[in-house]
C-alpha cells in the first residue's frame, strides 16, 4: 500500500493506492480492509481507495488482492490513527 498516510481527521479523505502484479495472469480485484471490514473495491488499475474515516481511533488499513485464478495475497498491514 503506498500513499498511505500516518493520520487523518474525522471529516477528512485521503487516497491510498494498492500496487499489485500477477507473474501468471492478472489482477481481478483489490479489496481494502480497515481492521477487517472492507471499506473499498477496485476491479481496475490502479488500484486506488478514497478514505474518509468517521470515526477516531487506531486501524490497521490492509490491501486484499485476488487476481483471476482466485488466489488471493495479502498485504502488509499499514498503521492509521484517525483524530477528532
Amino acid at each position: 500500500i503506498s500513499a498511505a498516510p500516518s493520520s487523518i481527521q474525522i471529516g477528512g479523505s485521503s487516497t491510498v493506492t494498492a500496487s499489485v502484479s500477477d507473474s501468471d495472469g492478472s489482477i481481478a480485484s483489490v479489496q481494502f480492509l480497515l481492521n477487517g471490514i472492507v471499506v473499498a473495491n477496485d476491479t481496475e488499475a490502479p488500484f486506488i481507495a478514497a478514505l474518509s474515516p468517521t470515526v477516531a481511533g487506531s486501524y490497521n488499513l490492509v490491501a486484499l488482492a485476488t487476481d483471476n485464478s482466485g488466489n488471493v495475497s495479502v498485504s502488509n498491514a499499514v498503521s492509521l490513527t484517525v483524530g477528532g
